[in-house]
């Protein structure tokens, strides 16, 4: 991709680079390239803006663009999500279907048109205090789902993303 302007902020690993599928300056990742790209374009005012300062000027982002994960799931792929890293081992003893999912899909919201991820749950979570009975079913706002794990909350999680295979 071609290089449209130097690293603003010092934001080490990111580029703003001009995005070959529709055009737009964008935020991107060199190293996620075979796996997520995520691009925020920022030119405010005529300076280039990190996104975390983006989301302070509502109403004044040019552009919001997000190229998707290459990784897509299928319907009926089983997936785990990162906090059944946080179980211990006798937890999986018992039972070693916590925190995974099937992946049903993906729904539009009639309204919003806001894209949903559809997934099942393959336990009962009673055993952990958790009020999932096998079989419920969950909707998570797209990118929240293809999101990356949040590591200053999380910070003992390996697993990249929230879900994964």
């Amino acid at each position: 991709m071609p290089l449209v302007a130097n690293v603003p902020n010092g934001r080490k690993g990111w580029k703003i680079v001009k995005c070959p599928e529709c055009g737009a300056a964008c935020w991107y990742r060199p190293e996620q390239e075979q796996v997520r790209a995520i691009a925020v374009c920022t030119m405010i005012n005529g300076n280039w803006r990190s996104p975390s300062s983006v989301l302070a000027v509502a109403g004044r982002i040019v552009i919001l663009h997000v190229k998707e994960r290459k990784m897509r799931f299928k319907k009926g792929d089983v997936i785990r999500h990162f906090k059944r890293e946080m179980l211990t081992k006798e937890q999986i003893e018992e039972n070693g279907a916590l925190f995974t999912y099937e992946f049903l899909g993906v729904a539009e919201h009639t309204e919003t048109k806001e894209k949903l991820v559809l997934y099942k749950a393959l336990y009962d979570g009673e055993s952990i205090g958790l009020p999932v009975k096998k079989g419920d079913i969950f909707a998570r706002p797209y990118d929240m789902f293809f999101s990356e794990v949040d590591y200053q909350k999380y910070p003992g999680i390996k697993q990249k993303y929230r879900f994964e295979f």
